[in-house]
């Protein structure tokens, strides 16, 4: 954006200085001579040269730089899909850990009830009613 704007000022830049300088020059390229090109068309003529080469010298750059976001896209989605696979063995290992928790709560009240001494507490009586330990 910045770019379109210092052009558009500097484009109103030459057209005011092409009112006031209409001299000719001569211009010879090579073996070829040109003479009485306006000093105006030789100054926007060298401005959109060097904007023409500009862009070539850039699009190889942007080129390069679309396929390395590109390249990067791909790995954050490896990324993501490595996070969902890790997040659903973390779901398994976690019920599994809930699953051992609770055979090893059951092992341990039949081993307090296999001792003579065993009193359950109320809450423990209470869940056993309800047949929910």
């Amino acid at each position: 954006m910045i770019g379109l704007i210092l052009t558009i000022i500097i484009g109103f830049g030459i057209a005011y200085f092409s009112r006031y300088v209409s001299s000719g020059l001569t211009i010879t390229i090579g073996e070829n001579v040109y003479s009485n090109i306006p000093l105006f068309i030789i100054t926007v003529g060298t401005y959109i040269l060097g904007i023409l080469l500009a862009w070539i010298i850039e699009v190889p750059q942007s080129i390069a730089t679309a396929f390395h976001i590109k390249g990067l896209g791909r790995t954050i989605k490896s990324g993501n899909n490595t996070i969902t696979q890790l997040q659903e063995k973390i779901k398994k290992l976690e019920t599994e850990n809930i699953k051992l928790h609770e055979r090893n709560n059951k092992s341990i009240i039949v081993n307090k009830q296999a001792d003579g001494n065993y009193k359950p507490n109320i809450i423990q009586n209470f869940l056993h009613r309800l047949n929910l330990k």
